[in-house]
């Protein structure tokens, strides 16, 4: 019995060598099972894990046919977009002549239809150009109080077609400069004043912005993280009457 990892006692019992012979062979069964399990799982992972690639690959493959889409259409857009603003602003200025009330109030919507259709090709760029890491900021100084009018005046038209009222609260907005990308934030401004005019029926839209410390309960963590490096931050909000 010295080192064995098993023995029989002698004289042999027939009962108890069958039954040891039925454990190890059920043992032996059982692992076979096990490793054949075992290689099942991993062809499986092996081959899910293929599927995903391909998947990712297509995926991939996808997004840069359809930014590409994107990319050229817009291109595409921009120039005929431009002939109609550019040529409806010289017939409302009279560069051909003088033009009568009723074909001033035809032409003016031609032109605003116009550059809402060049907003939203730039809306389009900028999609792409995010979703392929492209997208620069232009930061320049640039004066808060004509980007908040100049952005108010471009949705100003519709505004009047609904009747609906605006006010302007700027407050000591009106003669703060500050840094940032001016077409990008008049971009922003433009979308969401369009978008209270479009679902207001009635009543007022107000843009306002206020100049408020770095602690003020309203700003988000990131703004405020921004505004403890100058003391202070701008709020500028749309509030409107229409739903949600």
């Amino acid at each position: 019995k010295s080192g064995a990892r098993d023995f029989l006692n002698k004289p042999f019992n027939k009962l108890e060598v069958l039954t040891r012979i039925e454990n190890m062979l059920e043992v032996r069964l059982l692992y076979q099972r096990l490793r054949d399990h075992n290689r099942d799982l991993e062809q499986k992972v092996l081959a899910r894990t293929q599927a995903l690639k391909e998947a990712n690959i297509a995926l991939t493959e996808s997004n840069r046919i359809k930014s590409e889409f994107l990319g050229r259409m817009s291109h595409e857009l921009r120039t005929p977009l431009n002939a109609i603003v550019g040529y409806s602003e010289l017939l409302l200025k009279g560069m051909d002549g003088p033009l009568n009330t009723e074909q001033i109030e035809s032409l003016r919507p031609i032109a605003q239809a116009g550059e809402r259709m060049t907003q939203m090709v730039e809306e389009i760029m900028n999609f792409t150009q995010i979703n392929e890491g492209k997208l620069q900021l232009d930061v320049a100084e640039l004066d808060l109080g004509a980007l908040l009018a100049e952005s108010l005046a471009a949705i100003m038209p519709m505004a009047a077609q609904k009747g609906l009222v605006i006010i302007q609260a700027y407050g000591a907005c009106q003669a703060e400069r500050i840094e940032g990308d001016r077409d990008r934030l008049k971009q922003s401004l433009v979308g969401l004043l369009s978008n209270a005019v479009k679902f207001t029926a009635g009543g007022e839209i107000t843009l306002s912005c206020a100049i408020v410390q770095a602690d003020h309960p309203s700003l988000p963590a990131p703004a405020r993280q921004v505004a403890n490096r100058t003391g202070r931050a701008i709020i500028i909000a749309v509030k409107d009457c229409g739903i949600g």
